[in-house]
């Protein structure tokens, strides 16, 4: 479970800031809210497997920039 999200810069997100109480399970919305655009950002297990890191699922703290 995260805590809090903040994505910027990221396909048609400028800026977007989350934070989220504890027993946080789901992301809802309407068609077309931008909730597969923000899932795209947390998919990050393969970083995790690519770069050989160990990840225990508990509490990650990842910082991803993307420049032109």
């Amino acid at each position: 479970m995260f805590k809090s999200l903040s994505i910027n810069n990221y396909a048609l997100i400028d800026r977007l800031d989350i934070s989220v109480e504890p027993g946080f399970t789901v992301i809802t919305g309407e068609t077309g809210a931008g909730k597969s655009i923000m899932l795209g950002a947390l998919g990050i297990q393969g970083f995790f497997d690519e770069n050989d890191i160990d990840f225990d699922g508990e509490e990650c703290i990842l910082r991803r920039e993307v420049t032109a």
